[in-house]
Formats: C-alpha cells, sequence, structure tokens
C-alpha cells in the first residue's frame, strides 16, 4: 500500500494524492484518487471488504511503508482490531501486500 502526493496539478475536482493497492493472492491492482491522505483509511477498508466477499478469505498481513497514515490512527487500528499482521517495508516502496489465507 503506498500513498503518493500531492502532486502539483490537481484533477479538476481537486484531488492530488492517489493511494495504490496490490493483492498479492489475485494480483489485482486498486488506485484512488484522494483529496487528502486521511481519506487512505477508508479506502482500504473498501477495498479489504471487497477481496473478502469477493475471495471468501480473510487478509492476514498487510505490507507498507509505515507512514502515520498507514500504520497508526484509524488504519492501525482496524488492522490491529482485525488481528491482521503489519509488515513495513523501506520508505517509499509503493507496493502493498495482501496475504489471503487459504
Amino acid at each position: 500500500m503506498d500513498i503518493c502526493g500531492p502532486y502539483p496539478v490537481a484533477t479538476p475536482s481537486g484531488k492530488c494524492y492517489f493511494h495504490s493497492i496490490l493483492d498479492d493472492c489475485s494480483n489485482f491492482g486498486f488506485t484512488a484518487l484522494l483529496h487528502t491522505r486521511s481519506e487512505a483509511p477508508r479506502f482500504y477498508v473498501d477495498t479489504e471488504t471487497y477481496l473478502e466477499c469477493a475471495s471468501g478469505l480473510l487478509v492476514k498481513a498487510v505490507c507498507l511503508d509505515g507512514v502515520p497514515e498507514l500504520s497508526a490512527g484509524t488504519l492501525g487500528a482496524h488492522l490491529k482490531a482485525r488481528g491482521i499482521a503489519v509488515q513495513v517495508t523501506m520508505h517509499r516502496l509503493q507496493k502493498f501486500i495482501l496475504v489471503i489465507t487459504h
């Protein structure tokens, strides 16, 4: 998982960040345009819900670069409550890996 931005030129609707997620099990990628970095937890939860419903499996671990928007706060609390392991990688690694239980 990674959040990129702000970019100097925003979309017509004012979005200047993007959030990317790659599911390692299905190899599907998900990208969302965001107004602010604080919108990232909602996008993650929506993506997690979609993947779990589509596969019938649970997310077991996430891999991210440790930025506060992804590893702490609302999203950090969500991951902890669900028992999802957080694997922190090098800063700026633009990939998010979901490990699905079989």
